[in-house]
């Protein structure tokens, strides 16, 4: 947690390509922060809480093709952002509150087909999301429907040939209405 509560830092963060993990709270609450960040691809794990609260960062996310497993809160309370979320195929486990209040993004959510598995609140509070698309064939597991409240009701896309069994699956079946 070296470089965390830098509240009024407004300078890029560059992390070099020699970094292959990132611990945990290392910058957290850079919450004035509105800078873009690019996380390199020789970054294949980031810890708990790394880039959350950056609650004005308006700028583009871009995530590691390396990371496998967004851990929980990692980026959490970024409230101020609305440009889309792109979540490489690499990632197959996406924890609790990894992506909690993103509350003014207005892009659709896209949850590539390598998400095998959702935590309590990935995406909760997405107030102002249109509609979450979710490309896996195979319902990844939901450990919890909040996963996907406060979204206002957006509508869940899911490919054709998999709607029933997204509305009968454990925990989406709770989600039959908006899928």
């Amino acid at each position: 947690a070296v470089f965390r509560n830098w509240k009024s830092n407004n300078q890029p963060l560059v992390i070099p390509n020699s970094v292959t993990s990132i611990g945990g709270s290392s910058f957290q609450n850079w919450s004035v922060n509105n800078q873009p960040l690019v996380i390199p691809n020789s970054v294949t794990s980031m810890g708990i809480f790394t880039f959350s609260d950056w609650r004005e960062n308006n700028q583009p996310l871009v995530i590691s093709e390396s990371i496998t497993e967004i851990d929980w809160y990692t980026f959490r309370n970024w409230e101020a952002n609305n440009h889309p979320l792109i979540i490489p195929k690499s990632v197959t486990n996406i924890d609790n509150s990894a992506f909690e209040n993103w509350s003014s993004n207005t892009h659709p959510l896209v949850i590539p087909d390598s998400v095998t598995s959702i935590g309590s609140r990935a995406f909760y509070n997405w107030q102002s999301v249109p509609y979450i698309e979710v490309q896996a064939i195979t319902p990844p597991t939901l450990v919890n429907i909040n996963a996907f409240d406060g979204q206002g009701n957006a509508p869940i896309y899911v490919p054709d040939e998999s709607v029933d069994d997204y509305k009968t699956a454990t925990n989406w079946v709770d989600l039959a209405d908006r899928i």
